[in-house]
């Protein structure tokens, strides 16, 4: 069928980028221990302005790729948030019934496979949160409805109210709140959020990525070197990254409002608050510093030009200043030991390098693996394994395109309800994905088996069949349906009402004949209960 070979296509796709992403890694390592190799004794002449220029200072390339990894990761988590907006809409447009259910899904399975999203929500138009996903260790947790929160008065759903269709507000960092008080330990928070617009331009819900900014921090740990402390400043010269852990989040706390780099040194903040970039030899040390904007990013990365919107933006918070500080006495010490410190220099860059590299690879790796499993998503019902709701339109017009003689089968399972209240939700699961292998086993390789959702499911049934046999495929699934079932210590029985509908006596699209094959399992549902009140 069509997903068969969307996911097919892709994956070959993936395989082979990965294969040749492995060919250069080791070509480049290859060529990385030659180069390290020949020139070692090269640069040991000139180490010394080397050192002393590299520690003090951020080199264009280093900031490049510092740029380049905060761009990728704000990047990915908006497209994330849009893709989330633009499935809510779709599940409320086609079937407002179990919308709310299929999101809940939906961003259950987007926090099982991505824990940097600490919290993910649908918030109602009056900021009441109607969905809340948590990540815990354990994995992704739904929030009760009775414990769900009104954050209508929280400054990051005001503003998405603002932001317009396919747009995304992005909040400033801050520490996260929960019930009016910061959450310990601290987790360094930023919120993606857009609206979801109905038919008549009227916003219907907001979605709300609450997204550990712990990883853009970890970029700057990660490039960080043992002789200089590299910071990371808000608009207000607040640290986001400092030297110590008790200097950061300054201005979350009323008392210590007067920690912050612009306090420590008010010179050095006057000069570099109102300059973009430059370098400053200073009575304490070496500083030098760069402005992380929005807007340069935008227009420097092709992929957030094509998604982000600065409108979204609040002025005053869309820059950051990434400091460098060498001090004076860190300086003189390091130049002291630079020749006792040399000889490592080379092994020690050739297993930077091995690590850099495999860790590109690792992630290319690990996104590869998301792509696939968002990809299965929104194909395939996640329990069961059968295709899901939204598969069966592409399908079934692939499949009417070139070949009329199809059928549908829709089955309600009776009595399964019962089960999950008797026996738990956790045996009711095992119950449907029982039925699901069964009913897979009996199908030829051309038919296609959907969980539209809940108990209900539907098969397309693909070629030239009588009335006579698709009753005779009924009479088989009502057979591997009923038969009982052992799940654990229980004996699980439950009963299948069945219903049919053909290509163009019942209809010639998806819709009509589900709903022609819906009516005919109910008349036989009602016939049964019939049968069983006069028996």
């Amino acid at each position: 069928m069509k997903s068969h070979l969307i996911i097919s296509r892709q994956t070959k796709a993936e395989q082979s980028n990965l294969r040749r992403i492995q060919r250069g890694l080791l070509l480049g390592m290859a060529a990385l221990v030659i180069a390290i190799t020949s020139l070692s004794w090269h640069y040991y002449q000139k180490d010394r302005q080397v050192f002393i220029h590299s520690t003090e200072s951020i080199s264009p390339s280093k900031l490049d790729v510092i740029l380049e990894e905060l761009v990728y990761l704000v990047s990915d988590v908006i497209q994330d948030t849009l893709f989330i907006a633009k499935m809510h809409q779709a599940y409320l447009e086609n079937s407002p019934g179990v919308a709310m259910l299929q999101t809940k899904q939906l961003l259950e399975n987007i926090s099982s496979i991505k824990p940097i999203y600490d919290q993910l929500r649908v918030l109602g138009p009056t900021g009441m949160e109607q969905i809340r996903i948590n990540h815990t260790e354990e994995g992704p947790y739904a929030v009760p409805q009775n414990q769900l929160q009104d954050k209508r008065h929280r400054y990051y759903y005001q503003e998405a109210l603002e932001v317009p269709k396919g747009h995304v507000y992005i909040s400033p960092i801050d520490l996260n709140i929960e019930h009016g008080q910061i959450e310990r330990p601290y987790k360094p928070m930023m919120r993606f959020a857009t609206p979801v617009y109905d038919h008549n331009n009227q916003i219907t819900s907001v979605i709300i990525v609450n997204y550990l900014a712990q990883e853009l921090i970890n970029v700057l740990s990660k490039y960080s070197e043992g002789n200089v402390q590299l910071m990371l400043l808000n608009h207000a010269g607040y640290w986001i990254k400092a030297p110590r852990p008790d200097l950061e989040w300054g201005f979350m706390f009323p008392e210590r409002k007067d920690t912050n780099f612009s306090k420590s040194f008010p010179d050095v903040w006057e000069l570099i608050s109102n300059q973009k970039s430059g370098r400053l030899e200073h009575s304490e040390g070496i500083f030098n510093y760069e402005t992380i904007d929005f807007e340069s990013i935008k227009h420097a990365n092709e992929k957030l030009n094509q998604t982000f919107s600065l409108t979204a933006f609040t002025p005053e918070f869309n820059n950051w200043k990434l400091v460098t500080y060498l001090p004076k006495d860190t300086m003189n010490e390091a130049i002291g030991s630079i020749r006792a410190r040399y000889v490592l220099i080379a092994g020690l860059l050739i297993i930077l390098s091995a690590v850099s590299l495999f860790l590109m690879y690792q992630n290319t790796l690990n996104r590869y693996k998301q792509r696939q499993a968002l990809l299965s998503q929104a194909y395939f019902d996640q329990l069961t394994g059968a295709y899901n709701r939204t598969s069966l339109d592409n399908i079934t017009k692939e499949a009417f395109k070139h070949n009329q003689d199809a059928a549908f089968i829709f089955i309600d399972l009776d009595g399964f309800k019962p089960i999950n209240d008797e026996y738990g939700h956790q045996t009711g699961d095992e119950v449907l994905k029982i039925i699901v292998k069964r009913v897979q086993h009996l199908l030829r390789s051309n038919d296609v088996l959907f969980r539209l959702g809940g108990d209900e499911f539907a098969i397309l049934l693909s070629g030239q069949l009588t009335r006579a046999d698709i009753e005779h495929i009924i009479q088989r699934i009502e057979e591997v349906i009923e038969k009982p079932m052992q799940i654990k210590q229980n004996r699980i029985e439950v009963r299948a009402s069945v219903g049919y509908s053909c290509y163009g006596e019942d209809g010639h699209d998806a819709d009509s004949l589900l709903n022609a094959a819906d009516e005919k399992m109910y008349a036989v549902k009602h016939a049964r209960k019939q049968s069983k009140q006069t028996g």
